[in-house]
């Protein structure tokens, strides 16, 4: 079977200021089945978790345990919470064109300056 994969499952980038961008992470796209796949569409998660680098390709196909790399980071444009996905379709033998995966991404754009957390130890926070 043919599955792809996201390391990690899903983000959220630190609070970031309103007008700055955070530091990029970097995510892999894994073709974790027993059959290759081949990538139709790569979509970041628009202007607030841009796509600034990717080895995922159009036409790239990933045999099994490959995978690509996909670096993001998070822009915010106003201060609260932001959810966004990046998004993959793929074919395969045994799926039809279009079948996807999305990795959700989230943050919190703060308003100016420093701001102050309740622990003080707020970081990005990815899920595998």
């Amino acid at each position: 079977f043919s599955r792809l994969s996201f390391e990690p499952r899903r983000c959220t980038f630190k609070p970031t200021a309103v007008g700055s961008t955070s530091a990029p992470m970097r995510f892999y796209a894994r073709s974790s089945g027993s059959l290759p796949l081949t990538i139709d569409s790569v979509a970041g998660g628009g202007v607030r978790f841009p796509l600034i680098a990717t080895t995922c390709t159009i036409g790239m196909t990933l045999q099994p345990g490959t995978a690509c790399t996909l670096d993001e980071t998070f822009q915010p444009s106003l201060a609260g919470v932001v959810s966004s996905a990046v998004r993959i379709e793929y074919h395969a033998s045994d799926a039809p064109a279009n079948s996807a995966m999305s990795m959700p991404l989230s943050g919190t754009g703060t308003a100016g300056g420093d701001a102050v957390f309740t622990n003080g130890f707020e970081s990005t926070l990815c899920i595998d």
